[in-house]
């Protein structure tokens, strides 16, 4: 009776104080947060922001996502693309705490880089490593279809297809293709363009070059933004709406490249820079947003790799004044919410998270720090 008496005080002991107490699991909001991607380029993970008191929950999946990824959101879904190496879209649920509903492979070495999720059962997926745009069910994971844009390539048979934006009211995807030359370490070719696709055919209908002052901007590399009518006209006004994309050439600072603007009725090229990249107070343009007709704001990067964020004037293309800098590459991605809150990425080293100006209050920077999200954040989308 005392052997076991005293075996089970040993278990006891060892089950309480040998072995470390489980960690708690932080627990996030499901909806009305921003999600944001992290990674410190070895691991992935993912935190969440309350878009009302800022209230972060840090590492919801460390390891869950891959080191190179980012994120959208659409119909109650978060869709992580996991790049180069995983290859798969990543479903996650926000009502169960952001868990992983399922990951659908969309081919080994295929480096998907955007989704466009149209309906519960139909979502576009580029895939910058291959030449077909994968049609796919994301309810099930089921691949139901190809677009070959191997025509739109470059020599090296690829055309290196990036973002998307889904034109609902006109059922048309429009996906922008970089062309890069793979053999020569990705280098700009000549031209760069944005696809057409009839999203009722699945088929292309118009291939639109990227051309302005003159020249060919090549590399487009933000996110397209779609730019209302009532925000901006070109030179000799049409009363189009339109979609607006920054390219960024071979990297650094470099003329002919900028913001240049699609015309959604017209379906060209405005012949004029949104903005050109021929001024040191812009650089290089990485990514963008647009809030009125003479307000936007930009990341940057000078010729000597720093990071600006920069207030802009979109009608005039005057840059107004710098909000903050960095002394390198660190500011990964921006988003505006509507409620006028800039989030902003800053992967920097010494002090990474988000920052989060108050752009109805003199671009106030909330709880005057960048937000700590765990690992150094990369991209965000927005859960509402």
């Amino acid at each position: 009776m005392r052997r076991i008496t005293l075996l089970t005080l040993l278990s006891t002991f060892v089950l309480f104080y040998c072995n470390p107490a489980p960690e708690e699991t932080p627990v996030s909001s499901p909806i009305d947060v921003a999600f944001i991607v992290t990674s410190d380029y070895t691991t992935g993970s993912y935190s969440t922001i309350e878009l009302s008191n800022l209230k972060t929950a840090r590492d919801l999946g460390t390891g869950k996502i891959h080191s190179d990824a980012c994120a959208r959101y659409f119909n109650g879904y978060v869709y992580v693309i996991n790049r180069q190496g995983r290859d798969n879209i990543q479903v996650l649920d926000p009502g169960a705490n952001f868990q992983t509903l399922r990951e659908i492979s969309v081919g080994t070495n295929s480096n998907p880089h955007d989704i466009i999720v149209v309906s519960k059962t139909k979502a576009y997926v580029t895939r910058w490593g291959a030449a077909a745009l994968w049609i796919i069910d994301p309810s099930t994971g089921t691949k139901t279809g190809e677009i070959d844009l191997s025509s739109y390539a470059d020599a090296d048979g690829l055309p290196e297809m990036d973002k998307m934006y889904y034109d609902a009211a006109n059922s048309r995807l429009f996906v922008t293709l970089q062309k890069l030359d793979s053999a020569n370490w990705y280098a700009p070719t000549t031209r760069s363009s944005v696809v057409v696709i009839s999203t009722a055919t699945d088929t292309v209908s118009t291939e639109i070059v990227l051309q302005a002052g003159g020249g060919y901007p090549v590399n487009p590399f933000s996110h397209l933004r779609f730019v209302s009518k009532s925000l901006w006209q070109p030179a000799t006004a049409d009363n189009h709406d339109h979609l607006f994309v920054a390219c960024v050439n071979d990297w650094g600072f470099q003329a002919n490249t900028g913001i240049v603007a699609i015309d959604l009725t017209d379906l060209n090229c405005e012949s004029a820079f949104v903005i050109q990249n021929n001024d040191t107070s812009f650089g290089e343009i990485n990514d963008f947003v647009i809030k009125t007709s003479t307000l936007g704001y930009a990341v940057t990067a000078d010729s000597s790799s720093r990071n600006k964020l920069i207030r802009f004037n979109p009608q005039t293309g005057a840059y107004l004044s710098t909000l903050h800098t960095n002394a390198s590459y660190s500011l990964t991605r921006l988003d505006l919410h509507a409620s006028g809150k800039l989030f902003v990425c800053d992967s920097l080293t010494a002090e990474p998270g988000v920052r989060v100006y108050d752009t109805g209050d003199s671009d106030k920077l909330l709880e005057g720090k960048p937000l700590d999200v765990g690992l150094p954040p990369m991209d965000i989308t927005f859960v509402e």
